[in-house]
């Protein structure tokens, strides 16, 4: 009968943590910047300026849901024509 080793089955165990971790700071990471978007005109006006594809990202997600009032409203406050 052939065991497993034990530091091979701790280094699995180890590393399934490790990634469970990351991808639980990379949601929250994203759920912070998404947050910030969806509250702040100021912000959404500096990614406009600084990171159009981020903004852009972010009003895709509106329109899957059915809002697309934010980007109409941003654009018009902000004096831009679409």
């Amino acid at each position: 009968m052939l065991r497993k080793s034990r530091a091979r089955r701790t280094f699995i165990g180890t590393s399934l943590a490790a990634v469970a971790v990351a991808e639980l700071a990379a949601a929250g990471v994203c759920y912070y910047y998404y947050r910030r978007l969806n509250r702040s005109q100021e912000y959404r006006y500096w990614m406009y300026q600084n990171f159009k594809p981020g903004l852009e990202a972010y009003y895709k997600v509106g329109a899957m849901f059915g809002d697309h009032a934010v980007r109409t409203y941003d654009l018009k406050t902000w004096g831009i024509e679409d």
